[in-house]
Protein backbone atom coordinates (compact mmCIF):
# COMPACT_ATOMS: atom_id res chain seq x y z
CA UNK A 1 0.00 0.00 0.00
CA UNK A 2 1.19 3.25 -0.98
CA UNK A 3 1.93 6.06 1.52
CA UNK A 4 -0.21 7.97 3.53
CA UNK A 5 -2.75 5.17 3.80
CA UNK A 6 -6.67 6.52 4.28
CA UNK A 7 -8.85 4.27 6.16
CA UNK A 8 -13.10 4.55 5.94
CA UNK A 9 -14.03 2.50 8.53
CA UNK A 10 -17.71 1.48 9.28
CA UNK A 11 -19.87 -1.24 11.31
CA UNK A 12 -22.48 -2.95 9.98
CA UNK A 13 -24.44 -4.26 13.68
CA UNK A 14 -26.96 -2.71 15.26
CA UNK A 15 -28.12 -2.35 19.06
CA UNK A 16 -31.18 -4.60 19.79
CA UNK A 17 -34.61 -2.79 18.28
CA UNK A 18 -35.95 -1.72 21.42
CA UNK A 19 -39.36 -0.34 21.98
CA UNK A 20 -41.13 2.92 20.37
CA UNK A 21 -41.61 2.08 16.77
CA UNK A 22 -43.56 3.54 14.32
CA UNK A 23 -42.72 1.48 10.83
CA UNK A 24 -41.27 -2.13 10.52
CA UNK A 25 -37.50 -1.05 11.72
CA UNK A 26 -35.92 -4.16 9.78
CA UNK A 27 -37.96 -2.96 6.47
CA UNK A 28 -35.95 0.27 5.41
CA UNK A 29 -39.23 2.38 4.82
CA UNK A 30 -39.18 5.87 3.58
CA UNK A 31 -41.43 8.51 5.02
CA UNK A 32 -41.61 12.26 4.08
CA UNK A 33 -37.81 11.71 2.19
CA UNK A 34 -36.21 10.38 5.04
CA UNK A 35 -35.33 6.78 5.70
CA UNK A 36 -36.68 4.39 8.90
CA UNK A 37 -34.99 1.67 9.95
CA UNK A 38 -32.64 -0.12 12.66
CA UNK A 39 -29.61 1.05 12.21
CA UNK A 40 -30.63 3.76 9.27
CA UNK A 41 -27.97 6.07 10.87
CA UNK A 42 -26.45 4.44 12.57
CA UNK A 43 -24.55 3.10 10.79
CA UNK A 44 -25.72 2.28 7.79
CA UNK A 45 -25.53 5.73 6.45
CA UNK A 46 -21.92 6.01 6.97
CA UNK A 47 -21.07 2.69 5.48
CA UNK A 48 -22.65 3.48 2.59
CA UNK A 49 -21.28 6.81 2.09
CA UNK A 50 -17.83 5.00 2.33
CA UNK A 51 -19.09 3.00 -0.29
CA UNK A 52 -19.94 6.02 -2.52
CA UNK A 53 -16.63 7.74 -1.73
CA UNK A 54 -15.10 4.94 -3.10
CA UNK A 55 -17.27 4.57 -6.35
CA UNK A 56 -16.70 8.01 -7.00
CA UNK A 57 -13.00 8.22 -6.70
CA UNK A 58 -12.76 5.15 -9.10
CA UNK A 59 -15.26 6.60 -11.65
CA UNK A 60 -13.84 10.34 -12.04
CA UNK A 61 -9.83 8.86 -11.77
CA UNK A 62 -9.71 10.46 -8.46
CA UNK A 63 -5.59 9.54 -7.64
CA UNK A 64 -5.27 9.89 -4.28
CA UNK A 65 -1.94 10.38 -3.16
CA UNK A 66 -1.32 6.97 -1.25
CA UNK A 67 -3.67 4.33 -0.60
CA UNK A 68 -7.05 3.83 0.83
CA UNK A 69 -8.50 0.92 3.20
CA UNK A 70 -11.89 0.35 3.17
CA UNK A 71 -13.34 -1.79 6.24
CA UNK A 72 -16.97 -2.52 7.45
CA UNK A 73 -16.90 -4.48 10.89
CA UNK A 74 -19.40 -6.66 12.45
CA UNK A 75 -19.21 -6.19 16.27
CA UNK A 76 -18.81 -2.20 16.95
CA UNK A 77 -21.77 -1.82 19.51
CA UNK A 78 -20.44 -4.81 20.90
CA UNK A 79 -17.21 -3.85 22.09
CA UNK A 80 -14.93 -4.27 18.72
CA UNK A 81 -12.67 -7.31 18.95
CA UNK A 82 -13.73 -9.11 15.97
CA UNK A 83 -13.97 -6.47 13.63
CA UNK A 84 -11.76 -3.57 13.77
CA UNK A 85 -10.26 -4.69 16.72
CA UNK A 86 -9.11 -7.98 14.67
CA UNK A 87 -7.98 -6.06 11.74
CA UNK A 88 -6.11 -3.46 14.61
CA UNK A 89 -5.05 -7.01 15.90
CA UNK A 90 -3.66 -8.26 13.26
CA UNK A 91 -1.99 -5.60 11.39
CA UNK A 92 -4.47 -5.01 8.49
CA UNK A 93 -5.50 -1.53 7.80
CA UNK A 94 -2.53 0.32 9.34
CA UNK A 95 -3.38 4.03 8.60
CA UNK A 96 -2.04 7.66 8.59
CA UNK A 97 -5.54 9.18 8.94
CA UNK A 98 -9.04 7.81 9.67
CA UNK A 99 -12.66 8.91 8.06
CA UNK A 100 -15.34 7.19 10.90
CA UNK A 101 -18.98 8.48 9.64
CA UNK A 102 -20.13 7.62 12.72
CA UNK A 103 -23.40 9.52 13.42
CA UNK A 104 -23.05 12.93 15.78
CA UNK A 105 -24.33 15.87 15.15
CA UNK A 106 -25.83 17.11 11.61
CA UNK A 107 -23.73 20.05 11.66
CA UNK A 108 -20.74 18.96 12.18
CA UNK A 109 -17.48 16.63 12.01
CA UNK A 110 -15.73 15.15 15.12
CA UNK A 111 -12.65 15.02 15.50
CA UNK A 112 -10.82 12.65 17.70
CA UNK A 113 -12.07 9.66 20.40
CA UNK A 114 -10.58 9.20 23.88
CA UNK A 115 -11.05 5.56 23.43
CA UNK A 116 -12.95 2.88 25.50
CA UNK A 117 -12.13 0.44 28.34
CA UNK A 118 -14.36 -2.93 28.29
CA UNK A 119 -14.06 -4.49 31.82
CA UNK A 120 -16.56 -7.07 32.53
CA UNK A 121 -16.77 -7.89 36.42
CA UNK A 122 -18.16 -11.16 37.63
CA UNK A 123 -19.22 -12.17 41.47
CA UNK A 124 -20.35 -15.27 42.67
CA UNK A 125 -23.05 -16.97 45.21
CA UNK A 126 -24.32 -19.96 46.50
CA UNK A 127 -28.02 -20.08 45.19
CA UNK A 128 -30.69 -20.72 47.64
CA UNK A 129 -34.43 -20.99 47.74
CA UNK A 130 -36.36 -17.45 47.94
CA UNK A 131 -37.90 -18.68 51.12
CA UNK A 132 -34.63 -19.19 52.73
CA UNK A 133 -32.14 -16.60 51.64
CA UNK A 134 -29.80 -17.19 54.38
CA UNK A 135 -28.81 -20.78 53.18
CA UNK A 136 -27.70 -18.74 49.94
CA UNK A 137 -24.96 -15.78 49.19
CA UNK A 138 -26.48 -13.87 47.08
CA UNK A 139 -24.32 -12.71 43.95
CA UNK A 140 -26.42 -9.57 43.15
CA UNK A 141 -26.16 -8.37 46.21
CA UNK A 142 -21.88 -8.30 46.07
CA UNK A 143 -22.35 -6.65 43.10
CA UNK A 144 -24.21 -3.92 44.09
CA UNK A 145 -21.66 -3.19 46.54
CA UNK A 146 -18.89 -2.91 43.46
CA UNK A 147 -21.39 -0.96 41.89
CA UNK A 148 -21.58 1.35 44.44
CA UNK A 149 -17.72 1.62 44.54
CA UNK A 150 -17.75 2.43 41.01
CA UNK A 151 -19.94 4.96 41.23
CA UNK A 152 -17.58 6.95 43.28
CA UNK A 153 -14.41 6.09 40.85
CA UNK A 154 -17.16 7.71 38.20
CA UNK A 155 -17.32 10.62 40.05
CA UNK A 156 -13.45 10.94 40.09
CA UNK A 157 -13.40 9.90 36.28
CA UNK A 158 -15.49 12.83 35.64
CA UNK A 159 -12.99 15.67 36.38
CA UNK A 160 -10.68 14.05 33.92
CA UNK A 161 -10.12 15.66 30.79
CA UNK A 162 -8.12 14.05 28.07
CA UNK A 163 -5.60 16.55 26.45
CA UNK A 164 -5.83 15.72 22.75
CA UNK A 165 -7.49 17.99 20.58
CA UNK A 166 -10.99 16.30 20.26
CA UNK A 167 -13.58 18.43 18.90
CA UNK A 168 -16.35 18.81 20.20
CA UNK A 169 -14.83 19.47 23.66
CA UNK A 170 -17.12 17.50 25.78
CA UNK A 171 -15.90 14.31 24.07
CA UNK A 172 -12.52 15.30 26.10
CA UNK A 173 -14.09 14.71 29.38
CA UNK A 174 -13.82 10.78 30.59
CA UNK A 175 -16.96 8.76 31.60
CA UNK A 176 -17.98 6.03 33.48
CA UNK A 177 -20.78 3.47 32.15
CA UNK A 178 -22.40 0.61 34.17
CA UNK A 179 -23.87 -1.36 31.12
CA UNK A 180 -25.33 -4.83 31.03
CA UNK A 181 -25.87 -6.76 34.32
CA UNK A 182 -27.46 -10.64 34.88
CA UNK A 183 -27.76 -12.21 38.09
CA UNK A 184 -29.82 -14.69 39.33
CA UNK A 185 -31.83 -18.36 38.55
Amino acid sequence: MGKPVLHLNGHYDVVPVGVGWTVDPFAGTVRDGMLFGRGASDMKGGVASMIMTAIVLKRFGINLKGSLFFSAVPDEETGGAAGTGYLVGKGYGKADMAIVPEPDKLDMVTIGYRGAQWVEITSHGKAAHGGMPHLGVNAVEKMAKVIMRLQNLKRRFEGKVSQSPIIPVESRHATLNIGTIQGGF
